[in-house]
């Protein structure tokens, strides 16, 4: 047998994981393969796992986690395989949770939705697609992206 890539490498979560042979750290079912000690369905952790990753603050508690492609398609079958609660599906938005600090951007991309719907009741996936990608092009700048302090100073 040849050993792991590393084979002084402890498992991220020992609770969650399994290694019968002691060969390699294995991802259970349900965990996503990224950001292993996080459950797939928990899209807040792994939207915030990403920024950390990718150089930005967390998503602050009284913020949103958006679906940029929202959850209400999930039974069709032409998204089958999507995963709605990838990182690259989530956007941070303000929301109800700022209790009026700001806009309520949720609120409002929601209802964009809601008209769409109305509009398109038998809308493609492409067309669902597009309408995201304008979202995201109405409302960008609302969007969570505040890059991580270098040092704590801020600079």
């Amino acid at each position: 047998l040849t050993p792991a890539p590393n084979p002084d490498t402890y498992v991220g979560n020992p609770h969650a994981w399994t290694d019968p042979l002691g060969l390699s750290p294995h991802v259970p079912e349900g965990y996503d393969p990224e950001f292993p000690t996080i459950k797939l369905t928990n899209y807040r952790g792994r939207f915030n796992a990403w920024l950390g990753k990718n150089g930005f603050q967390r998503l602050p508690d009284d913020w949103d986690a958006h679906h940029a492609i929202p959850q209400e398609f999930r039974d069709r079958p032409d998204f089958a395989g999507f995963d709605f609660d990838a990182p690259s599906n989530m956007r941070g938005i303000p929301g109800s949770r700022m209790n009026s600090r700001l806009a309520n951007v949720h609120q409002e991309i929601t209802n964009q939705w809601k008209w769409f719907g109305d509009l398109n009741p038998n809308a493609t996936r492409a067309q669902i697609e597009d309408f995201a990608r304008q979202i995201d092009r109405g409302y960008g700048d609302y969007y969570w992206g505040e890059p991580k302090l270098v040092g704590g100073s801020g600079s």
